[in-house]
């Protein structure tokens, strides 16, 4: 039975070697401005943005703050 330690991170530079070794340095150069301004979508969705129908079909009172979902 082996143990399997988790990897240490990467530092950016060997990150960059890998992906380079991995997918050529042509693809990775292509790459870069799409990644650089690309939008992040690291925001943590709480059940306010849930919409009022997903809210409740989880069994959650749905938000009633929005003048259109008065119903």
């Amino acid at each position: 039975m082996t143990h399997d330690t988790p990897a240490a991170p990467l530092r950016p530079a060997q990150a960059l070697q890998a992906l380079i070794a991995l997918h050529g340095p042509l693809r990775v150069i292509l790459a870069l401005p799409v990644a650089l301004f690309q939008r992040r979508r690291d925001r943590p969705i709480g059940p306010s943005d849930l919409s009022p129908h997903l809210q409740r079909d989880i069994g959650m009172a749905p938000d009633r703050s929005r003048y259109w979902d008065l119903r």
